[in-house]
């Protein structure tokens, strides 16, 4: 008998250890119960409804790779379940490293393919090109200046990240600029926007922090904090769907709100343009 190689010995621990971490984290009499409560007709339709939607999801991420090749689906369908398994147990998001390491390797996928554009006002960008030439980045993050209320922004990206933004900005602009993003996402890309988010901040040192943070914003900028459900809706009114948060939570009271660009979102002239 061929002994085991190394790599499937890797393999074999790596399951054990996450056996061992789902029996550690749940309390069995309680799962037992749970099993013995369950309404299995229910979870005979329940199954292939998720599957298909995570199998729609992993089309969708495969469209998004195909500027860096084409990866078959089935295995970037498991390798997404991997993921979505990985985030539920691990901390830091483990998934979304391995949604980007597992296909890379298996399938040699060059994430050095991976370009940026930096959009900002001429003054801003000053830094921004001493730090993209330190980091010797000037093949893959380009400078577009502009104001993003007049020019236009570009066209055919799968992200686009706001950053620090619509604190300084109205209501009315904010779905504005959200509607000018969305005209240059592709469809199923992926809109970022980071800033302070009020509300569902644990621990009363952290929630002092991020009041203190808004009247900080009102009081030397003139400008305000906004929470989840009015960036969501922004969001819809720019045809941006699937609006979700992430807290972070090394900064408290900070939080990303991610969103889907849709197939029928906004085209928006604002976009466009060399």
């Amino acid at each position: 008998m061929n002994p085991l190689r190394p790599g499937l010995w890797l393999r074999l621990l790596v399951s054990a250890a996450l056996i061992a971490l789902l029996l550690w984290r749940v309390d069995e009499e309680q799962a037992l119960q749970t099993f013995r409560d369950a309404d299995y007709a229910y979870l005979a339709l329940a199954l292939p409804v998720y599957s298909l939607s995570k199998l729609v999801d992993a089309y969708r991420w495969r469209l998004m790779l195909r500027r860096v090749g084409r990866p078959p689906l089935g295995g970037l369908f498991g390798t997404y379940l991997l993921a979505n398994m990985a985030n539920n147990f691990f901390p830091v998001r483990v998934g979304d490293i391995l949604r980007v390491q597992v296909p890379a390797r298996r399938y040699g996928l060059a994430r050095a393919g991976l370009t940026a554009t930096v959009f900002d006002l001429p003054q801003a960008l000053e830094v921004g090109r001493e730090t993209i030439a330190a980091e010797g980045m000037g093949d893959r993050v380009s400078i577009r200046e502009g104001d993003f209320w007049r020019d236009g922004l570009g066209a055919g990206y799968d992200v686009a990240l706001l950053f620090n933004i619509i604190h300084a900005h109205s209501p009315d602009r904010n779905a504005d600029l959200l509607s000018r993003v969305s005209g240059a996402v592709n469809p199923g890309g992926l809109i970022a926007v980071l800033d302070q988010l009020p509300g569902r901040v644990s621990g009363q040192a952290a929630k002092a922090l991020a009041r203190l943070q808004g009247l900080n914003y009102f009081n030397d900028l003139d400008a305000r904090t906004y929470d989840f459900d009015q960036i969501a809706g922004w969001m819809a009114k720019a045809g941006i769907g699937r609006p979700r948060r992430i807290l972070l939570r090394r900064m408290p009271g900070f939080g990303v709100v991610l969103g889907i660009r849709t197939a029928a979102g906004l085209a928006n002239t604002w976009g466009g343009g060399p």
